[in-house]
């Protein structure tokens, strides 16, 4: 299994998940507020996730 790499920005609310770190990728938005980064292949290689306390929030 891979290593994740987490990194919570508490200041602006934001959640960031990778599996690799600083390798070009393009993004789409599927659902308003994550972005979903794709390697050259279309492999899913990061999230990011905005407003995350919002977010749970709506979970619960």
């Amino acid at each position: 299994m891979r290593k994740r790499l987490t990194n919570y920005d508490e200041k602006y609310d934001i959640l960031y998940i990778s599996k690799i770190k600083n390798k070009p990728c393009i993004s789409s938005e599927p659902i308003d507020g994550v972005l979903i980064r794709r390697d050259e292949r279309g492999m899913i290689i990061g999230i990011t996730i905005f407003d995350v306390k919002k977010a749970i929030n709506i979970l619960k």
